[in-house]
């Protein structure tokens, strides 16, 4: 921290949108400043309990020594796939933490996402609904992303964690984010104006991992968006 905060700015605050791992890094440091606990007592304390997420932890998803989740996998150069078993290689590194490194099952997600699509009309009351409103404000624009990396929206907004986008099928624009540790690749649509959610995952990485979720996530909202039976 002390070697990254001397870096000179590349732009003026608040002028341009640049994704940054060690931002999500910062904003830990600073939650266990002012909590006097690590950013993963907070996060278990202040969000899993209250929603129940009993199956959240971090790092890798299986247990060191076992196959008891499936694993994240890396794409090889020639196209085949390597098992990442518990470890070491098997998540991000913990100190950037904050930036990823939860693993839950797909319900546990999906609850995390309704919650955030009801918007604090349904609890639990994990914040002020003020505090929820503001995270949920567009903070900056984005500008075109050409080269985007998978599961990063190619235009759109950024609020304080999620970014803001309009897919092609819906006219009204989306919550959405997606984390990747080249081995996993995760991602959350929500619409809270019409109180919808979606969560999507697969334990590997990449391109073709994004195109299906996304293509996925479009069926979902064709079928189970909102005015469908």
């Amino acid at each position: 921290m002390r070697e990254w905060s001397a870096q000179p700015l590349r732009s003026a605050p608040a002028t341009q949108f640049a994704y940054s791992n060690m931002g999500y890094t910062m904003a830990g440091a600073m939650l266990e400043r002012a909590g006097g606990m690590t950013w993963e007592e907070l996060v278990v304390a202040r969000v899993f309990d209250p929603l129940g997420l009993s199956s959240a932890g971090f790092g890798p998803q299986a247990s060191l020594g076992r196959l008891d989740a499936p694993v994240g996998h890396m794409v090889r150069a020639d196209g085949t796939l390597k098992p990442m078993l518990a470890g070491p290689n098997g998540d991000s590194p913990a100190i950037i933490g904050p930036a990823g490194t939860v693993h839950l099952s797909i319900l546990d997600f999906a609850r995390w996402a309704a919650w955030h699509a009801g918007e604090g009309r349904r609890g639990p009351p994990l914040v002020r609904p003020e505090t929820l409103q503001k995270l949920h404000t567009k903070v900056i624009e984005t500008g075109p992303r050409p080269n985007a990396a998978p599961g990063t929206p190619a235009s759109g907004a950024y609020a304080l964690g999620r970014g803001i986008a309009t897919l092609s099928y819906s006219a009204e624009p989306f919550l959405t984010h997606s984390g990747s540790n080249m081995m996993n690749l995760a991602t959350i649509i929500v619409q809270p104006s019409r109180d919808y959610a979606v969560v999507l995952a697969t334990n590997v990485g990449g391109v073709k991992a994004d195109q299906a979720i996304q293509a996925v996530a479009e069926q979902l909202y064709k079928q189970f968006g909102p005015g469908r039976d």
